[in-house]
């Protein structure tokens, strides 16, 4: 294998270094918006997700992932989203309008003293946040840290989005794409299409469809696997030629490589480069960790997912990481402990099939047959097709290992001729999943 810009271990041992020496560690909670017939809820949230993606691009602070909390009441004391979370610092904010000016007023909150540690209000015109975001940029990270230097802050503000709607079309997406169910992925597949089609140049937003048709695949939504594979690789390397130093793009672009076409030495580049480009963004670690576990490195892969998780602790697609951790523990040996996990993702998601799959191997490998075979029942009900395209969808790089984990599908029922199952509830499967 060639050289890749870091190992996962170096990567690891970086951010080792970072937590012990105390780097700030920072939530953002979601911007109310004082509604007036013209500034809507979702506007909160665009402008909120645009300040975790900044200050999530700079060089020293840890800060939490937007997924973690978008749900948050603007109601909520800082201090105690911040002991929840387990961040130092808590950013709050307020959004009004009069004629054509916005008023953006935030409040730092210390987590620890429960001082507040600045407040600042900002004027802007409607459809120009530069100033905003460069003001609350620059003040905040000043206030936890150092003063930055103007080229500093021009060089993040820069890959700011040029087409709002198309920003808010890919926050709608995103939001949708979490609910996990066949209707929400296709509704913000629209969306993204939308998206893409105003703002072509908009990297993130071909990364998240590229995202959107590869869980289509996944989870068997989709009548032409082929097909849907080839437009999921497409849009994942289409959105790392148009922005290399997206993460979103970056982590897309090498998990399909490494999911959909077993190219583990280039997924472990791109993954890696997701990690260099954006330290805080989970999804660059959960993905790396599941290719570790791809490829028999299971141990390792399961303290990068952890971590993943430590960036996101509240996070809507908490039962994705979980499973990949599950897949991780699966590749290490460690049997109970990708049963548990992967009971764990269901029990949050119990349409998530992956989680399915996971959990059956490891019940089967345990010798509980039995109750492989019930999970097995709801998978099929699931994903009524899976058993035609199981062989071709095993992940793992060691043919041994994939031989191993279709042995155990079949030890399940997985692949018998028979009646299809009688209909579960699937909270009823969920909570036996949780036993």
């Amino acid at each position: 294998m060639h050289r890749i810009i870091a190992s996962p271990q170096e990567l690891a041992s970086r951010r080792r270094e970072r937590l012990e020496g105390r780097v700030p560690r920072v939530a953002v909670m979601p911007y109310f918006v004082v509604s007036d017939g013209v500034l809507k809820p979702l506007f909160g949230r665009k402008v909120t997700v645009r300040l975790i993606e900044l200050l999530a691009s700079v060089d020293d602070l840890l800060v939490i992932n937007a997924a973690s909390l978008l749900d948050t009441s603007p109601r909520t004391e800082p201090r105690v989203v911040g002991q929840s979370l387990g961040a130092d610092f808590v950013l709050k904010g307020q959004i009004c309008r009069a004629d054509q000016e916005l008023y953006f007023s935030q409040s730092l909150h210390d987590v620890r003293s429960g001082e507040v540690a600045l407040t600042r209000t900002v004027t802007c015109s409607i459809g120009h946040l530069e100033d905003f975001e460069r003001d609350v940029l620059s003040r905040v990270v000043a206030t936890i840290r150092w003063p930055m230097r103007e080229a500093t802050i021009t060089r993040l503000l820069r890959r700011r989005p040029r087409d709002a709607t198309a920003y808010e079309l890919g926050i709608q997406a995103q939001l949708a794409m979490h609910r996990m169910d066949k209707r929400s992925m296709d509704r913000a597949r629209g969306y993204l299409v939308r998206a893409s089609a105003i703002e072509p140049t908009h990297a993130a937003a071909f990364a998240w469809l590229a995202r959107n048709h590869s869980i289509r695949v996944g989870q068997g939504w989709t009548q032409n696997r082929a097909e849907e594979r080839r437009i999921a690789s497409d849009l994942a390397e289409r959105a790392v030629r148009l922005d290399g130093e997206s993460a979103i793009a970056l982590a897309t672009a090498g998990h399909l490589r490494s999911y959909l076409h077993r190219d583990f030495e280039g997924a472990e580049e791109l993954l890696s480069r997701a990690i260099v480009a954006c330290p805080n963004e989970p999804l660059g670690w959960l993905m790396l960790g599941a290719t570790l576990g791809y490829t028999g490195r299971g141990e390792e892969g399961l303290r990068l997912v952890r971590y993943g998780m430590s960036l996101s602790p509240a996070d809507r697609f908490m039962f994705n990481f979980l499973c990949f951790g599950a897949i991780c523990s699966y590749a290490a040996g460690d049997l109970e402990g990708a049963r548990d996990l992967a009971a764990s993702a269901r029990a949050l998601n119990p349409r998530y099939s992956t989680a399915l799959k996971a959990q059956i191997v490891s019940l089967v490998g345990l010798g509980d047959v039995k109750e492989a075979r019930a999970v097995a029942a709801d998978l099929l009900q699931l994903e009524p097709g899976y058993p035609e395209v199981a062989a071709a969808t095993v992940p793992f790089a060691d043919p041994a290992d994939r031989e191993l984990f279709l042995l155990r599908m079949r030890t399940a029922g997985v692949f018998e001729r028979r009646r299809q199952p009688r209909p579960v509830a699937l909270a009823k499967s969920a909570a036996r999943a949780r036993r």
